[in-house]
């Protein structure tokens, strides 16, 4: 046995190596074991997220709801400030705006959209090479859609009017007599054919009126729907429960710990969860899936870096410790 003397008396250095080097081992398994507490967190996170996942997707995939682009272009033209999110606040006035409004601007698209394909509109059908332009701005005078041949030359134009108001056409009559109406059913109808300026679409206004207001109010009314269809709780909870209970029927986890981490988990997943459910609710479709995943796992970010941070301190502590030590050897 080798041993050094000094005021205190004598020292074992074998005692003390073993002591450091033990000392040195634990730090090792302290961050070992530190990692895999991290890895075990970060693996429930995964967990949570793939749960949120697959329980959004569920109403996801399963919402067949198919609206027309050529509408949800009109609102967006006639209405550009308005979002989503806006519209559970419009009181019914400010939402029959909405309708109007994008009424008109969805007649006009759908005019062009066949004529440019070459379908017949009502009465009209354009001859082969021309085409069907709307005017770009939206406060064009006079006229809203031009026809243009095949050089690029305007042939014609015509105004059009969704409208059921055979006092509104007579007035735009009055003020622009040489310009062309293409108009829906109603007033077309009333004509009789009575004036050769006014041309039937064969669109009805009702149908016009009905399918944009349907829209409309489904979008205002039907978002807080969306969340609750989206926001379901029962599943996450279900599953933080099964896999923390089936961590203490195996005897891994005491029922304290199960409790401590399901109340961990638990409040985070469910604000995930809703994160996920707000985007779904207000036309995120599916970026609700990777919303809520991410989200979760963002949560838990900051508290596990901090801890896997603290494992590598610690153990880089011990370790110069023990470099201390060795080098006192020689």
């Amino acid at each position: 046995m080798v041993t050094i003397e000094n005021s205190s008396g004598n020292i074992d250095l074998e005692s003390l190596r073993q002591k450091w080097s033990r000392n040195g081992q634990d730090g090792i398994r302290g961050f070992s074991e530190s990692f895999i507490r991290y890895l075990k967190i970060r693996g429930d996170a995964i967990v949570d997220a793939t749960v949120l996942a697959a329980n959004i997707g569920i109403e996801v995939f399963h919402d067949n709801t198919v609206v027309d682009p050529k509408l949800l272009k009109a609102i967006q033209m006639t209405n550009p400030e308005l979002d989503h999110t806006r519209l559970f606040s419009l009181s019914d006035e400010q939402l029959s705006g909405v309708v109007n409004s994008a009424k008109g601007k969805y007649f006009e698209l759908i005019v062009e959209d066949k004529l440019n394909h070459g379908e017949r509109v009502g009465d009209i059908v354009l001859p082969e090479g021309y085409s069907a332009k709307l005017a770009e701005s939206m406060t064009q005078p006079a006229w809203d859609l031009q026809i243009v041949d095949s050089h690029g030359d305007v042939s014609d134009y015509l105004q059009l009017k969704a409208t059921d108001s055979l006092g509104y056409i007579k007035d735009t009559l009055e003020r622009y007599p040489d310009i062309k109406i293409l108009a829906t059913d109603e007033v077309a109808n009333q004509l009789h054919g009575g004036n050769y300026m006014v041309f039937d679409s064969d669109i009805s206004n009702d149908s016009l009126t009905e399918h944009v207001h349907d829209v409309v109010h489904d979008e205002a009314e039907g978002a807080s729907e969306k969340f609750f269809d989206a926001f379901n709780p029962l599943i996450p909870l279900a599953v933080i429960a099964a896999t923390e209970g089936m961590m203490v029927l195996l005897g891994k986890k005491s029922i304290e710990a199960a409790i401590e981490r399901s109340s961990y988990r638990i409040p985070r997943s469910l604000v995930a969860g809703g994160v996920g459910a707000f985007v779904y609710a207000v036309g995120g479709g599916f970026f609700s899936i990777p919303a809520s995943m991410v989200t979760r796992l963002l949560i838990d970010r900051d508290r596990n870096l901090r801890t896997i941070s603290q494992s590598i301190l610690a153990h880089k502590n011990k370790l110069k410790l023990l470099r201390d030590y060795r080098q006192s050897l020689h």
